[in-house]
């Protein structure tokens, strides 16, 4: 898999967010790492938003496709898993959508299980 360091914005939208999770694991950056297929997949998806005038476009993309990890405000790695999964791309950014009933967010030492949706809005800096 080939690494894209990206900026983000991060959102979660989710009210059941636990409280003390809010300030200890609030990401403040994130990796993503695919692989050559999903990224030509992306690249398509990208042209026919950009060819077509389209808001986004639905990229036929999984979970297994990527591997997310965030940094948290105290430096300390996320790994994200979920059921739910999604990537939107546009004329000028990528969206992906990561939401479950119990999403895993896991660090060196805990892993929490929590109803949530993160929302990464990702550049195409480096990746296009």
């Amino acid at each position: 898999m080939s690494q894209f360091p990206i900026k983000v914005i991060v959102t979660n939208v989710s009210h059941s967010w636990m409280e003390h999770l809010k300030d200890e694991w609030l990401p403040s950056w994130a990796t993503v790492s695919t692989d050559v297929e999903a990224v030509s997949v992306i690249k398509n998806a990208h042209e026919v938003a950009k060819a077509n005038g389209f808001p986004g476009v639905v990229a036929p993309l999984a979970q297994e496709d990527f591997a997310l990890a965030f940094t948290s405000c105290e430096d300390e790695p996320i790994i994200v898993k979920g059921r739910f999964f999604t990537v939107t791309v546009t004329c000028q950014s990528m969206r992906i959508e990561v939401f479950d009933p119990l999403l895993e967010l896991s660090t060196l030492c805990d892993t929490e299980r929590l109803p949530a949706y993160i929302r990464i809005e990702c550049s195409f800096s480096g990746l296009l």
